[in-house]
């Protein structure tokens, strides 16, 4: 096979030179040389100064610039699976590890009347294994050790068992509606937080429940107009709450009205362990508050700053988050809660100006180290089984970093139509993440809800060969270029053998 015709016919399927990002557009002529042992053992070399595999030449061959760019930038492009989801804008996605199912809130938009809001279950391959449709549905869902998965509805807390059934159901008196999701504890008591309607939303009510029964409740006062309000719980038991008071003062002639922010620590029978001033919390974050493994409460304060605290509230540790711009020191801002590892490193997506900073601290607030992505963040970072760093940007994409920072691959989630099957046409609105909004399986499979669409892809995935392997006319991979086969460190086009150049 001659190689130069080879070339002509990339030349022809990209139609313009390759050009990598920041990078010199290359005839695509000079993509591959031929080596001295003759035609049976060719050979090609890098591209645009970057080393490339056996791999890249069948995709070099088959795909477009586009393509071409999409293997330079590790980027996967291709989900495991895909379902129309329709997940519903205050869901997170949550999955069973024991049980394999996924739990996540879908929107349904009827024709002919409003949008109905479900809670689905889905099995580990998409499809759906059971809806929840009695109550309305208006929070993410939370499960328990044994697969008994719990939800707020329009008025209530739900609870159903892993086959869907329900198992009790509570009404919240005087609730508009709850849409944080609820926090279980392994002895099966269950946390709802919502704002208060018989107060003028000025209060919020966390009540405790367990069994169907409603064990206590807690007011704390709350300006309803903020939604800086987070619950998490520590290994005792003990309830940890982001706070904001509304304290109305009489003036001279009207009343006058500021926010104290407060960190609030709960005993597990819901009496007061202890109230701290902060300094004040982040102001678009619905999640401000993080418990480690050594049940500190970590928090970010004023969307700046990364405070620690002690699980009797004092604090231990403060760090500034600040960064470059233009060579000038500037102030980051993040509206994510941190994320702790097993051994205390802090992980912070943070941005700065309209760049996304992802910056790793060890437990004394020491930085490890940082990276940049060309858009903000969209997502807190989150923790793969086996320890990677996975955190999603406005670039529509989730980036995946070592525990040293090292990126290792993103996955496109966003950013092109996908074909609704049902109707026959395109669908767009690849809606931006909600918070939290995408998680993993047993086996490092992400799953992630965009707004119309849940997504999976094998954390093995291969940027290359998964898209060489669906780039084909024919059954057999049969192309105007001869037929595709893919070895580990060579690829067969039209029977002639490509190799990496020596020395590259």
């Amino acid at each position: 096979m001659d190689i130069g015709k080879i070339n002509t016919n990339i030349a022809d399927t990209s139609g313009t030179p390759v050009k990598f990002s920041g990078g010199k557009a290359k005839d695509p002529k000079d993509v591959f040389t031929p080596s001295s042992t003759g035609e049976s053992d060719q050979s090609f070399a890098s591209l645009s100064g970057k080393k490339f595999t056996a791999g890249d030449a069948g995709k070099i061959l088959l795909e477009s610039k586009k393509n071409l760019e999409a293997a330079y930038n590790k980027s996967v492009q291709k989900p495991d699976w895909e379902v129309r989801g329709g997940i519903y804008y205050t869901s997170n996605l949550v999955y069973d590890k024991k049980n394999r199912r996924l739990y996540g809130g879908v929107e349904e938009v009827p024709k002919t009347s409003r949008h109905k809001h479900h809670l689905t279950c889905f099995n580990p391959d998409g499809s759906v294994r059971w809806k929840y449709e009695d109550e309305k549905f208006r929070s993410g869902a939370s499960h328990d050790k044994d697969g008994n998965v719990f939800f707020c509805g329009m008025n209530s807390l739900v609870a159903l068992d892993k086959d869907g059934n329900k198992k009790w159901i509570i009404g919240l008196e005087n609730q508009f509606y709850t849409d944080y999701p609820p926090v279980v504890v392994p002895d099966g008591t269950v946390f709802v937080i919502s704002p208060d309607r018989s107060n003028k939303w000025e209060k919020t009510r966390i009540t405790a429940a367990k069994d169907g029964k409603v064990k206590w409740t807690y007011n704390t006062a709350n300006d309803w107009g903020s939604r800086a309000i987070s619950l998490v719980t520590g290994k005792d038991g003990s309830l940890y709450i982001a706070a904001r008071k509304n304290v109305k003062e009489q003036g001279l002639i009207f009343k006058k009205s500021h926010l104290e922010d407060y960190l609030i620590g709960l005993n597990p029978d819901g009496t007061e362990k202890f109230r701290t001033p902060i300094e004040g919390w982040a102001k678009k974050s619905r999640g401000t508050l993080t418990v480690g493994s050594n049940d500190n409460i970590y928090t970010i304060q004023k969307s700046s700053k990364l405070c620690v605290y002690s699980p009797d509230g004092n604090e231990k540790l403060s760090v500034q988050l600040t960064g470059k711009w233009n060579g000038q020191d500037v102030t980051l801002s993040t509206n994510f809660p941190p994320t702790v590892d097993e051994d205390g490193n802090i992980y912070i997506a943070a941005e700065n100006f309209r760049k996304g900073e992802l910056i790793c601290l060890d437990g004394k607030g020491k930085e490890k180290w940082r990276k940049s992505i060309d858009k903000k963040f969209s997502t807190k970072p989150h923790l793969s089984p086996d320890g990677k760093i996975a955190v999603a940007g406005e670039d529509e994409h989730i980036h995946i970093f070592d525990k040293s920072g090292a990126p290792l691959k993103k996955y496109l989630v966003g950013g092109e139509d996908r074909i609704n099957r049902a109707y026959g046409r395109k669908m767009t609105g690849m809606r931006s993440f909600c918070n939290a909004n995408f998680t993993f399986d047993e086996n490092g499979e992400i799953i992630v809800g965009t707004g119309d669409w849940i997504l999976a892809f094998d954390p093995d995935a291969d940027p290359l060969l998964q898209i060489t392997e669906e780039s084909h006319d024919g059954e057999n991979g049969e192309t105007k270029n001869g037929t595709i086969r893919v070895e580990e460190k060579n690829v067969i086009i039209g029977g002639v053998k490509l190799k990496r150049n020596k020395g590259e």
